[in-house]
């Protein structure tokens, strides 16, 4: 959707579209990153909360299936 957005409008901020979401790769203090799950370590910090890889539960096309099933 992302993609679909910024070339409809040729602007990058998606923030005038979504208060916030899980968008993996952005910086964890972003907006983008409020809804992410991470690895699910509760102790100590979970340093996979928004990484774009396969540690960031609601990273690529699973993970995004998931994030709209888990709410």
């Amino acid at each position: 959707p992302m993609g679909l957005i910024h070339r409809e409008t040729n602007n990058c901020d998606f923030t005038t579209y979504f208060s916030k979401g899980c968008a993996p790769g952005f910086e964890v203090d972003s907006p983008f990153c409020a809804q992410c799950k991470g690895g699910g370590q509760s102790v100590g910090g979970d340093r996979a909360r928004c990484m774009a890889s396969s540690e960031e539960q609601y990273y690529g096309y699973t993970g995004a299936f998931r994030c709209l099933v888990e709410g």
